[in-house]
């Protein structure tokens, strides 16, 4: 069960007028958890993107060699 905490918020005139025009028939604590949720899944968003550039950058950067050889020339002549 997650545990909950409580957050007042105190707004000026300006702010609470533009948040009363967002939530028309919703509580102002359902569109803040909204916003909450929201800026939480955008931060996850940009740190996936920059992790799929880090890897791209890696697998850019590395510089892969294949050799073709015989059984034979890995055992070095060993029986």
């Amino acid at each position: 069960m997650s545990r909950r905490i409580i957050l007042t918020v105190h707004l000026d005139r300006e702010l609470a007028d533009f948040v009363a025009t967002r939530v028309s028939d919703r509580r102002a604590d359902a569109y803040i958890r909204d916003l909450i949720r929201r800026d939480g899944e955008r931060v996850e968003g940009e740190a996936f993107d920059r992790s799929k550039v880090e890897v791209a950058r890696a697998f850019a950067a590395t510089s892969v060699r294949l050799l073709t050889t015989t059984s034979p020339a890995i055992g070095g002549g060993n029986r």
